[in-house]
């Protein structure tokens, strides 16, 4: 009898070494994988708010990512949002500025529409596709006088830039190309008198 017992209990010893031993190592892996899935966790859920915030930024670019901002170089708190490539954009200071100088020398003295009417003509002209940019317009030879006697180089007005900013936005007349003082240039299409100018086509 006390063989026996002392067989079962041999048996009974080594089956407890094997539940601890089994215990153990579930222990050991829980203790290794329990940071393991915390860090997953985390990560899921800083992968969900970027893609989020990715989401949510990406939408207001849409709305003006065909933008570029023209700052004029004697005003730089002035810009204007007009549509010409990003890539253009130091061309495209420099010619707005160069625009704003030319209409004051040639309509200065015509008033606020007077000089309006003036700078659609450079602009036409412009996007007729024969000059590579406004300042082609402009220096292009025995087409504006201002050029010729240092008029281009005076200061616009106030009235002047907000001319050229409606202008870019919204353009009067998106006809006449030519004007001139006394009568209407020859070889051209009459088309109004405002003020001292006569514009044409």
């Amino acid at each position: 009898m006390k063989k026996v017992n002392k067989e079962v209990l041999g048996i009974l010893a080594g089956k407890s070494i094997k539940i601890l031993s089994s215990i153990k190592t579930c222990l050991v892996w829980i203790v290794i994988a329990t940071p393991l899935w915390i860090i997953a966790i985390w990560l899921l859920c800083l992968t969900m708010c970027v893609n989020d915030n990715a989401h949510i930024d990406s939408e207001p670019e849409a709305v003006k990512e065909d933008k570029i901002i023209v700052v004029y170089v004697d005003t730089p708190e002035r810009i204007v949002y007009t549509d010409m490539p990003v890539d253009e954009l130091e061309t495209a200071i420099l010619n707005v500025e160069y625009l704003a100088r030319c209409v004051e020398a040639e309509a200065g003295n015509q008033g606020k529409l007077g000089k309006a009417y003036v700078c659609d003509c450079i602009l036409n002209r412009f996007e007729s596709g024969k000059y590579k940019t406004i300042e082609d317009v402009i220096n292009a030879p025995g087409q504006f006088s201002c050029v010729k006697d240092g008029q281009i180089n005076s200061k616009p007005t106030e009235e002047t830039y907000e001319v050229i900013e409606e202008e870019l936005k919204e353009r009067k007349n998106s006809e006449i190309k030519y004007f001139r003082t006394g009568s209407y240039h020859s070889n051209t299409t009459p088309c109004f008198q405002y003020k001292d100018h006569f514009f044409s086509k």
